[in-house]
Parts: structure tokens; C-alpha cells; sequence
């Protein structure tokens, strides 16, 4: 059988080409897989998949709003050591003594000096850093080592603060880095 070259490399190129389709064809219909589900109509598919057994033992915890950032009072926020008994805190977690704050590198940055309301042995800062406008805010806690009594802030030298404890341990706190110094 004698036939022609171009003849020859056309149909090796249609039987290549009808392989590969063939092969693509098979491969797409082995891995579709059905969108419908095979529940009862209405029917939630998280009723039916397994859950592991702590899963089952561990309540939601209740979902407690965030407090929003109060607004800066007419001619701004005091500066400095101010004298308050709370703060922007629930009541039951934290006994706040007294508190700094100041405008620190583009931030509004409060310390609150305290303890813990559950622990009244165990000092602790409490740092809330605040954009200029007062739309956006985090809090950290930062507390102080050992169990040596309730915090206050007694001086301030720029926003490194002079910070003692009820038992007389007398520690500096940079506010700007939120670390004792």
C-alpha cells in the first residue's frame, strides 16, 4: 500500500487528535459529580453529618457585644495621670485604680493600672490603643510578675510610666511598646 507522506502524517495527527478526546471525554464523566443533594426537601445537611463527641459536650459560648469607642468629649481627652475608678471595662474584671493616656506616635493609647477583679493580688495594665478618630480600638492586658498587689501609675515621663504596687514594688511600663522596662 503506497500511500503519500502528507496522506500518512494526516491521519496519524486525526487518530492522535480523536485519542486525546477520548481520554479528555472519559475523564470529565468520571469525575462529575451530582449537585443535587440526597436529602428530604428543606432539610438542613448539618442535621445528618457526625459530630465527635467533645463537639457535642462543649456549650456555645454567649456572644457578648463589643463596646464601642466613646467619642472624645469637647476640646479632647485629659492628658496624662487621670484619676478613675473604672474604665471602658465590665465591672466585674478588672478594679481599676487610676489610668494614662496621651496621643502616642498617630495613636490615642490608654493605660488602665489595676488587678484582675477575680485576683486582687495579681497587677496588671490594661492597654487600649485607639485611632485618632476613635473608630478603631484594641486592649491588651499585660500583667505585672508576681502576685504583689493592685497597680497605680504614681508618674509619667513622656509615655514611659513609673507604676507601683500596693505592696511597694515600684516598675517602669513604656507605653508606646506595651512593655515593662
Amino acid at each position: 500500500m503506497n500511500v503519500p507522506k502528507s496522506i500518512r502524517y494526516i491521519l496519524a495527527g486525526a487518530i492522535a487528535a480523536a485519542v486525546v478526546a477520548g481520554i479528555g471525554m472519559a475523564v470529565a464523566a468520571s469525575t462529575t459529580q451530582t449537585t443535587q443533594p440526597l436529602l428530604p426537601n428543606g432539610k438542613d445537611p448539618s442535621v445528618y453529618q457526625q459530630k465527635p463527641d467533645w463537639a457535642q459536650q462543649i456549650p456555645a459560648a454567649p456572644r457578648t457585644p463589643k463596646p464601642i469607642a466613646p467619642a472624645p468629649p469637647e476640646g479632647g481627652p485629659a492628658r496624662g495621670i487621670v484619676e478613675s475608678s473604672q474604665g471602658p471595662f465590665p465591672g466585674g474584671l478588672y478594679a481599676i485604680q487610676n489610668q494614662w493616656q496621651d496621643e502616642v506616635g498617630f495613636r490615642w493609647v490608654q493605660v488602665y493600672a489595676g488587678s484582675l477583679y477575680s485576683d486582687p493580688q495579681q497587677g496588671i495594665l490594661v492597654v487600649r490603643i485607639s485611632s485618632l478618630d476613635w473608630s478603631q480600638s484594641t486592649v491588651a492586658g499585660v500583667y505585672l510578675a508576681g502576685h504583689s498587689g493592685s497597680l497605680k501609675i504614681v508618674a509619667a515621663s513622656g509615655s514611659i510610666l513609673t507604676v507601683q504596687s500596693l505592696s511597694g514594688v515600684v516598675s517602669r511600663f513604656d507605653a508606646s511598646t506595651q512593655r515593662f522596662v
